[in-house]
């Protein structure tokens, strides 16, 4: 499904990393980059005065949540915070309800099923704030550091100016290292496969994106020019890359036969000084969506180190606290990211 910044106006979804293709999601990074420099919009400009955003939530994505919250703010729009176990009605009853009362919907939740429904249900603009298959925003907020990091060079100056254009996004080649079954995962996958980068995955086999986002991908590419390499060889896959992304190993309910199998699984893929040098880039980034296991302090951190030896587990302390971690920038882009879709949905551009 492809969805022109026109049509989001009316419809609103931004669901998978596939609702827009490449030329529109420029658009939009290009307009969160404005916003971000403040050349769009004079001082205490509320364009969204009035505007209501209802924000459902089944799970707490509370980085994604806080950024919606600040960008609607600043916009001039309220939230209004809803949990999703508060509805007693199916997803199609809700989003007819919410249609009602508020002039867009932001759903975090673990069921991307639910969300579809949802959206098809709704009248009003829907967006995934984080699913158990996508992170779309949180997808295109890392695109737009590595931007403004790398590749695209966005400077004072271009930031001014410039659009992101296909040939600066091409340059940058960025690698996803551990469970590629995890939503940012996909959505990084087909964002930047839209967008014609130069994307790899490194995973153990088991634990490949799924076959059907795959395809997409491929399909993706071929009208792009993206270069897509999925490989079990972390080190392969990092070579030349300027960024490598990973994404939370475990959770603290996992019983211990799965944890083991986790960790053994995906130690090659840890995020270590040694796997960055591989790169063979000084220049080059880590990123993380967060939260992250990177130390013995936390209580799964603990847990890691107790029972397995690590400091850390998806990354070390050392590369986690290193001048090249990215991860508060990409925190902070969230919300001109957030500040453009909502803007893009409710005033699409002449």
């Amino acid at each position: 499904m492809t969805t022109t910044l026109q049509e989001l106006g009316r419809t609103g979804p931004l669901l998978t990393g596939l609702d827009m293709d490449g030329g529109r999601v420029r658009e939009l990074l290009s307009l969160a980059a404005g916003l971000k420099a403040g050349r769009l919009g004079g001082p205490g400009a509320q364009p969204l005065r009035g505007r209501k955003i209802a924000l459902v939530l089944g799970r707490p994505a509370a980085r994604t949540r806080r950024a919606v919250e600040t960008a609607a703010a600043e916009l001039g729009a309220r939230t209004a915070v809803l949990p999703a176990s508060s509805a007693r009605t199916s997803p199609a009853a809700t989003a007819r309800a919410l249609s009602r009362d508020f002039d867009g919907i932001a759903y975090a939740g673990t069921g991307h099923a639910d969300l579809d429904r949802l959206a098809r249900a709704a009248t009003v603009p829907v967006w995934n704030l984080g699913t158990d298959s996508w992170r779309p925003l949180q997808a295109a907020a890392d695109i737009l550091t590595m931007a403004e990091l790398g590749g695209a060079q966005l400077d004072g100056a271009q930031l001014s100016g410039a659009r992101l254009d296909g040939g600066d996004l091409a340059g940058i080649a960025f690698c996803f290292t551990g469970d590629a079954r995890a939503p940012i995962a996909a959505s990084l996958l087909t964002t930047g496969a839209s967008l014609g980068m130069d994307v790899r995955i490194a995973a153990p086999a088991h634990m490949r994106p799924p076959a059907g986002v795959l395809s997409r991908v491929h399909d993706l590419a071929r009208r792009s020019g993206a270069r897509i390499l999925v490989t079990t060889d972390a080190r392969d896959a990092v070579a030349g890359a300027g960024f490598v992304h990973t994404a939370a190993w475990v959770t603290r309910d996992l019983p211990f036969d799965s944890l083991l199998a986790r960790v053994q699984a995906l130690v090659p893929y840890r995020v270590t000084g040694q796997l960055l040098r591989a790169t063979g880039r000084p220049d080059a980034r880590f990123m993380h969506g967060l939260p992250a296991v990177h130390d013995a302090e936390s209580p799964l951190g603990r847990r890691i180190y107790r029972q397995f030896g690590l400091t850390g587990a998806e990354v070390t302390e050392a590369v986690y606290a290193s001048p090249q971690s990215a991860v508060a920038r990409q925190a902070a882009n969230r919300v001109p990211v957030a500040k453009a879709l909502l803007l893009s949905a409710f005033e699409p551009p002449r």
